[in-house]
């Protein structure tokens, strides 16, 4: 069966503008307005609903239904152009759920990532972060854009299915041994490297994908257990200058809620107040200027 991917391209009315003196320059408070695209393969859908919500009353569900006649990718992402660059210097924040009945396999579900053709023969991620197992994971990326080197980082802490957790990146994106990587899970800092090299040797500006990507379906040819369909919940997504603003737990001086209950299954979505419907194109091919790649 032939992959079909849907590209919808939503107006961003939700970025904020960078201001001479501000320092938060994009944030998204769970809603699926106001980002460049939403991108969706196959079953996947990319929903705004009430609950559970991490701050505000609203979020995101990101969700992938495995197809064992499909052959194609697995993403259901939101998508802001322009995150990740060499010479930048940002820290991206965002807090993600996974409903209580979670699953816990071996095989790894992206949750975020920078995305984009950097090699005219394909490739193009750079950091991916993961649930693998019950652990979030993530990467770095840096090298020749068609022969990417990668540092990986595992066991960086347990995911709990039923609790909302953050994740702050601080990148400073460069080629050569000038890069800052960090990287905190739930307010404590796993990663701390400095003087080496954090993307990779090209001028392209990657998107970033706040969402699900099942990339082990896709990538082993099979589903590993009996969920077939995966839902992950996004909310209080931003790109600022310091931990402290990029940190979910900080937005409005406010403390880490705790764990919000499950929503029921057939919950119906909540649209965000004076939030444009996302409009939709014609389907993406592999033209598409965001193909979808691993």
């Amino acid at each position: 069966m032939r992959a079909v991917s849907r590209l919808l391209f939503v107006p961003t009315l939700l970025s904020w503008p960078v201001l001479s003196h501000a320092t938060v320059s994009f944030e998204n408070t769970g809603t699926t307005s106001g980002w460049s695209s939403l991108y969706v393969e196959r079953n996947g859908s990319v929903t705004d609903v009430s609950s559970p919500s991490y701050k505000g009353g609203t979020a995101y569900r990101c969700r992938q239904i495995f197809d064992s006649g499909y052959t194609g990718r697995y993403h259901s992402e939101a998508r802001h152009g322009g995150d990740q660059a060499r010479g930048q210097d940002r820290y991206y924040g965002f807090a993600f759920y996974i409903p209580a009945n979670w699953q816990f396999v071996s095989q790894g579900y992206n949750i975020q990532q920078f995305i984009k053709e950097i090699c005219p023969t394909g490739g193009g991620p750079t950091v991916m972060t993961h649930i693998d197992g019950d652990q979030i994971s993530t990467r770095l990326t840096y090298g020749d854009p068609c022969n990417r080197q990668h540092t990986h980082f595992t066991n960086l802490g347990q995911v709990t299915a039923g609790v909302w957790h953050r994740v702050v990146i601080h990148g400073k994106w460069e080629s050569n041994s000038t890069g800052i990587f960090q990287f905190w899970y739930d307010g404590a800092l796993k990663v701390d490297r400095s003087n080496l090299a954090t993307f990779p040797d090209t001028s392209s500006s990657l998107t970033g994908a706040y969402g699900l990507y099942a990339n082990g379906w896709h990538d082993d040819g099979f589903m590993e257990g009996t969920q077939g369909t995966r839902d992950v919940y996004y909310d209080s997504v931003r790109i600022a200058s310091s931990y402290a603003e990029a940190d979910p737990a900080q937005w409005g001086g406010g403390t880490t809620p705790t764990a919000t209950p499950t929503p029921m299954p057939a919950a119906a979505p909540m649209p965000k107040p004076q939030a444009k419907r996302a409009r939709l194109v014609p389907r993406c091919t592999n033209s598409c200027p965001e193909r979808a790649i691993s």
